[in-house]
């Protein structure tokens, strides 16, 4: 007897119409063979290592598939089978497997004529293809943006902190940003400072001594900008696409019972977050331009 099996590792959503429609090319693939009695078996797994088998479609659309008791995993096998078999001479197997980690649909066709093994599955399979989550490049999309946006976020990080390094350098010796250009303008000179440049470097440091606030404005001041025209949009694109990722692209879904109304509520809130993510990015662009000519341009 020839068996074929063939994996399918991929995003799946089957609803009513999808699931109807396989069911039809199983039963007439299996109605071929003549004076063979049909048996149709249905297993569901649900959260919480619940179990249940119908040998009716019907029976499985029924289930609830509630939060709590979702379904998880559906095993479709059809045989055929004559009167003094000990067992189905043609079997059809279909199992949509959406446990976490485990995603993939199996399909496994038995049979003692080889020919209408291959002719099945190629049947099959077109229709399970037809399951297939079409949201593929939004999945790329969303992992590159999401690897982009901690990048950036860590650039950002690692350039605050070595310029908060240099500009700590420079208050140590109570002298500002100003101050510092001023004195590397004297030492670049390559010749030993005169009294009256030691004279405005002395004032210049007493003067900042009785305005450190000034001093520290100064630092704040550039150090908030940063957050507010780099930062904050970076860790906001990073939230969003962190968020979109966990929960708006499931792997599985078996659109009937009270999943239906969740799917709707999950694809209307992964379309308010991607509007999100593009306003931000779209404001963030235009701000740091603002930024750059204003601030950076005076």
């Amino acid at each position: 007897m020839k068996q074929i099996q063939k994996d399918y590792a991929r995003a799946f959503l089957l609803e009513k119409t999808k699931l109807d429609r396989l069911l039809d090319i199983i039963h007439g693939l299996l109605d071929e063979h003549a004076n063979t009695t049909k048996h149709d078996d249905f297993e569901v797994f649900l959260s919480g290592q619940r179990r249940e088998e119908t040998t009716s479609v019907n029976e499985v659309l029924k289930v609830d598939n509630s939060r709590k008791s979702k379904i998880e995993r559906l095993l479709i096998t059809r045989s055929a089978s004559t009167e003094r078999a000990t067992r189905p001479e043609h079997e059809i197997q279909v199992d949509f497997d959406g446990r976490t980690g485990k995603t993939k649909i199996i399909v496994s066709i038995r049979s003692d004529d080889a020919g209408w093994s291959d002719r099945a599955l190629s049947e099959v399979e077109e229709q399970v293809e037809r399951t297939s989550l079409q949201d593929v490049p939004h999945r790329i999309a969303l992992i590159v943006l999401l690897g982009s946006m901690v990048f950036f976020l860590l650039l950002l990080l690692a350039s605050s902190l070595h310029l908060s390094s240099a500009f700590g350098q420079a208050d140590v010796m109570w002298l500002r940003e100003g101050n510092v250009d001023r004195v590397q303008q004297i030492l670049k000179q390559n010749r030993t400072i005169t009294d009256e440049e030691m004279r405005e470097i002395t004032s210049m440091q007493l003067r900042n001594v009785l305005n450190p606030s000034d001093t520290k404005s100064e630092l704040s001041g550039w150090s908030v900008r940063r957050k507010v025209f780099l930062g904050v949009p970076l860790l906001i694109l990073v939230v969003c696409a962190g968020y979109l990722v966990v929960s708006c692209y499931p792997k599985a879904v078996f659109l009937w019972g009270d999943e239906v109304e969740r799917y709707n509520k999950m694809l209307q809130t992964r379309r308010i977050v991607w509007n999100i993510i593009i306003g931000v990015i779209v404001v963030g662009v235009l701000s740091n331009f603002l930024y750059a000519g204003l601030v950076l341009g005076r």
